[in-house]
């Protein structure tokens, strides 16, 4: 006898899904990027909190840092709500109370994102609110050469308003409209086709 070990199918097979696993965990990009973050993980990445009275544009502000923290965390889909609630302070903490209790943590932490997003909106961003910030992105204007503040509102005021502009035409017709006659000129010239 030679001393070598012969392997079962079984155990060959074994060795072999280990090998892999191994190779591409130490592959950039590979397997070690989990799907499952911890909470800690989660809380490295700094999700913004929110305290319910900040208004629609910092809702809107936590939900694009919160999907950010998900996507660099990797964290599971089926956290999501359950990490970012914990996030909640203050006036929302309250809110969220009131969703969760009648139906049971568990069962509020299976909420899917989109949901709560809703919820969220429809509580934060109230019909009035929308209204106003709809009449302040119509009548929204580049004020003397301060483009930086008036791309910056705009932009907010269309994630907040889309039913307004709901197109990348109507974005781009919008935008320009609120910029001084002579840049509107340069603008209609290049003929852009996205915001």
């Amino acid at each position: 006898m030679s001393g070598r070990r012969t392997y079962s199918p079984k155990e060959l097979q074994a060795l072999i899904n280990e090998g892999v696993s191994a190779a591409l965990a130490n592959m950039p990009g590979g397997s070690n990027t989990r799907q499952n973050c911890t909470y800690k993980e989660f809380m490295a990445c700094k999700p913004l909190p929110f305290k319910g009275t900040e208004g629609p544009v910092d809702l809107t502000h936590w939900i694009e840092k919160m999907e950010s923290v998900f996507s660099i965390s990797n964290c599971a889909q089926a956290n999501w709500v359950k990490f970012a609630t914990s996030t909640l302070e203050g006036k929302a903490l309250t809110w969220w109370n009131s969703v969760a209790r009648p139906m049971g943590l568990e069962a509020a932490h299976a909420i899917h994102w989109e949901d709560i997003k809703t919820r969220m909106t429809a509580e934060y961003c109230p019909d009035n609110e929308v209204k106003k910030m709809e009449a302040e992105l119509w009548d929204l204007k580049v004020i003397g050469t301060d483009l930086a503040t008036y791309t910056n509102r705009y932009l907010e005021l269309i994630l907040l308003c889309p039913g307004m502009v709901p197109t990348e035409r109507k974005k781009i017709d919008r935008y320009v409209k609120g910029l001084s006659e002579n840049i509107q000129a340069s603008v209609h010239a290049s003929k852009p086709q996205t915001l």
